[in-house]
């Protein structure tokens, strides 16, 4: 049985966050289901406030509350106005000391949690980072990364679609609903359930052996009770290190790379030697860089972010046995055949032998492979932009460009 004052304990730590920055929070509760509820309040919270609120409502009513904190603190200067309603709140007026993700799916809740810990490994290999995960109690599992350094809005959208990047969470549909909820990325106050209470829900008693209409939303990596818990726990994500991103000293946010103007129109520098160097070019963008290095990282992205960064290199150079050998050296699903025949069939020597052009930026953003640097055209001729590629390869490249649109117009 769980102790009360243990959680309440908890979701005062909770609230306050990993920085210590959640002075005030958006605070949203129900009583019962919140599509049905008599009794649902939404709105923002000092820290004592939401102590009281804990004793004279959350905590009298537990098993039948859904509680939701908001992601975002509100930013010092704005805590009165928004705890008094003065302001209606907004992305301008919060800060962010941790990056969540919401892993949800009604028919099939494993799936859900076994994806959720499999990008926290990745995440714990890439950036040596403790990330949470904790199972919500209905659908699925939310994923927590603490952060070293807190950061805005735009530097929290940013943080997470990098993270998440190299892999199609967002694109699998379980129950016709994306695998990862996208709100996150669009939703400056998007809320999210604590651990240590109930998923109050009509329709939740089928799922995890739950008892009437009621789960409990609990950590199962790592495993603690809410007597154990400190934010101390965990080793935080540095957004300095995610190397797609600058930050600034006085409010740490990421910042896209912007393609720098050349100063003369002197000869272009040749790219590096070794795909593992791609990472750190300013002449690559932004999408490839960040699967090389997580590939680097991790030895796991994506299969279709794998053939991106595949037909990329083909169109910037380099030969299919220098590809082989970078995935037999990262790869950590290694299987020389099955490779070999991957990146013959992608440089069309099998199979259908066709020319396969690398997808546009239009495409990646399909398959949220981009990070948003703004060229808009295809990530190989933002190489070209940038740095010297063979004369032969560019023409090549164009030459199937305009075959394709010489035949989309004729069919």
């Amino acid at each position: 049985m769980v102790s009360l004052n243990k959680v309440r304990e908890f979701l005062v730590k909770w609230f306050r966050g990993p920085l210590g920055i959640g002075e005030a929070r958006e605070v949203f509760y129900s009583i019962g289901d919140p599509r049905r509820a008599r009794v649902k309040v939404r709105r923002v919270f000092f820290v004592q406030g939401f102590e009281l609120l804990l004793d004279q409502v959350i905590m009298p009513r537990f098993r039948s509350v859904n509680l939701f904190i908001g992601i975002g603190a509100v930013r010092p200067e704005y805590s009165l106005a928004a705890v008094t309603g003065e302001i209606d709140l907004g992305a301008e007026h919060l800060v962010y000391d941790t990056v969540q993700y919401d892993f949800d799916c009604k028919d099939d809740p494993e799936l859900a949690v076994s994806r959720a810990l499999e990008f926290a490994r990745s995440l714990r290999e890439r950036y040596q980072v403790d990330p949470l995960v904790y199972v919500t109690g209905c659908k699925g599992a939310r994923l927590v990364i603490p952060l070293k350094k807190p950061t805005d809005y735009e530097g929290y959208v940013l943080l997470a679609r990098s993270l998440i990047q190299p892999y199609r969470y967002t694109q699998i549909k379980c129950s016709g609903k994306p695998l990862v909820d996208p709100s996150m990325f669009n939703d400056a106050k998007h809320p999210s359930r604590p651990p240590f209470t109930y998923n109050v829900k009509d329709d939740c008693s089928a799922n995890r052996n739950n008892k009437g209409h009621k789960g409990f939303a609990k950590p199962i990596e790592p495993r603690f009770g809410a007597e154990d818990f400190d934010w101390s726990m965990f080793n935080p994500l540095d957004p300095g290190e995610v190397t797609v991103y600058r930050i600034e000293v006085d409010m740490p946010r990421p910042k896209l790379l912007r393609p720098r103007p050349r100063a003369t129109r002197g000869p272009k520098k040749p790219l590096p030697r070794s795909i593992e160097e791609l990472a750190g070019s300013e002449a690559v963008p932004p999408c490839i860089r960040n699967i090389i290095e997580t590939m680097v990282r991790s030895g796991d992205v994506d299969h279709y972010a794998r053939l991106a960064l595949v037909w990329y290199l083909k169109w910037v150079g380099f030969d299919k046995e220098q590809v082989i050998g970078f995935f037999a050296k990262h790869a950590r699903d290694y299987n020389e055949r099955v490779t070999r025949y991957q990146v013959e069939y992608a440089y069309g020597l099998r199979g259908a032998r066709r020319n396969w052009l690398m997808p546009s930026c239009r495409r990646m953003k399909q398959h949220d492979l981009c990070l948003g640097c703004g060229w808009d055209r295809n990530p190989v001729t933002y190489t070209y932009a940038r740095a010297h590629v063979p004369e032969e390869i560019r023409e090549r490249f164009f030459e199937e460009i305009k075959r394709g649109k010489k035949e989309a117009v004729t069919r």
